[in-house]
């Protein structure tokens, strides 16, 4: 049985966390960090060093003399703390308002998932170890749901599903960061303190001038550009925006339209009739197009399950759905957002298309298997 071990002639740190201690309240009591600002000059909106060099030059200059104004907002904007609300919500639905369920129904889960991983193995041979690896990744920290990530950090069980409530995180956290900052006893002035939201009606009516008075001046243009798009809100999904997945950014691909001449028996059979009347095309997605003067064929993957998608009343094109997904939110089809899938067909039955190779010397190639 392990023991507890006992740190023998302390005297000199437990002295010096004493004087830490009394300072540290002096310092609230006096407010002597509280410093009145005249309003003679522009402020910044930001700050360039992390809290430890603030804090170290904030003092620096205190001991010689000067007036020094340390203030400290609180940054709330963003989906961070709306996406794991969110996930709160579908655990409670999921387990119960206390996670009560937790153990069954995840026993549950894991059955359903372990039958569904094994029926995937007799119909493909994708390597198992790769096609795990980023499951692994994300249960390497032992916590797969929100609620037991609020449990590691101290959070009360029957506390949690407060949290559903994005609100809640505004009065639970704020007060946590002052108490880490006065136990590190950083020179703030509290007075300034602030959240960046709407919750802040002073803050709110700030951001609300500012892009009014940019927009009026022609700084601030409506338009569109390429960027990480969230269909569900129908708004650009940036780094803050996001639970997971910072510093991913759009990939430019050229896709190369190759229309269908010929079917091969087994596509004819399975999509004749099918489309409409529609013209056809194998959609290719590279990196280098000017490589396509030397096409000699189009290869596609023999297990992969493509889907034919109607674009418009007089094209269709044939990619998976991911890619049509992709597509649909750029203007590609109409209307914006819209994914009409005509059919599905398996790769290894388009083996042996005729298609037209748009820029190739070659006019014509024919659809191979990608697989060894």
């Amino acid at each position: 049985m392990s023991q507890t071990i006992e740190l023998a002639q302390t005297g000199k740190r437990d002295h010096l966390q004493a004087l830490e201690e009394k300072y540290q309240a002096r310092w609230r009591d006096e407010r002597v960090f509280e410093v009145n600002d005249p309003l003679r000059r522009s402020l910044h909106l930001g700050h360039a060093f992390t809290i430890s060099k603030i804090e170290f030059g904030a003092g620096y200059q205190r001991m010689l003399g000067k007036r020094v104004l340390f203030p400290h907002g609180f940054h709330v904007t963003g989906m961070p703390i709306k996406a794991s609300s969110d996930k709160i919500i579908r655990e409670i639905e999921l387990f119960g308002p206390d996670f009560e369920n937790y153990e069954k129904v995840q026993a549950e889960l894991d059955a359903a998932e372990a039958a569904k991983e094994e029926a995937e193995a007799v119909e493909t041979t994708v390597d198992k170890s790769k096609a795990k690896k980023g499951k692994l990744a994300a249960k390497s920290s032992g916590h797969t749901y929100q609620f037991q990530i609020m449990e590691s950090i101290g959070i009360p069980r029957a506390e949690i599903k407060k949290f559903a409530d994005p609100q809640h995180w505004l009065t639970i956290f704020p007060p946590i960061a002052i108490a880490d900052n006065n136990s590190f006893g950083s020179r703030i002035d509290w007075r300034r303190s602030f959240l960046t939201t709407d919750a802040n009606p002073y803050y709110d009516a700030f951001v609300r001038w500012q892009v009014n008075k940019l927009h009026a001046l022609g700084k601030i243009k409506f338009g569109e550009r390429y960027t990480v798009y969230s269909p569900k809100d129908g708004q650009p999904c940036m780094d803050h925006d996001r639970s997971d997945g910072e510093g991913f950014g759009p990939q430019e691909y050229t896709g190369i339209k190759m229309e269908v001449v010929d079917w091969s028996p087994a596509a004819k059979a399975a999509i004749e009739n099918q489309v409409g009347g529609r013209k056809v095309f194998l959609v290719a997605a590279t990196l280098r197009p000017e490589t396509m003067y030397g096409q000699t064929n189009c290869y596609v993957g023999t297990s992969i399950k493509y889907g034919v998608f109607a674009v418009n009343d007089k094209e269709a094109f044939v990619c998976t759905l991911r890619a049509a997904r992709n597509m649909a939110f750029q203007g590609i089809s109409t209307p914006r957002g819209n994914i009409d899938q005509l059919l599905e067909i398996s790769g290894d039955k388009l083996v042996g298309t005729k298609i037209k190779a748009p820029f190739a010397l070659n006019p014509e190639v024919y659809v191979l298997p990608m697989d060894n």
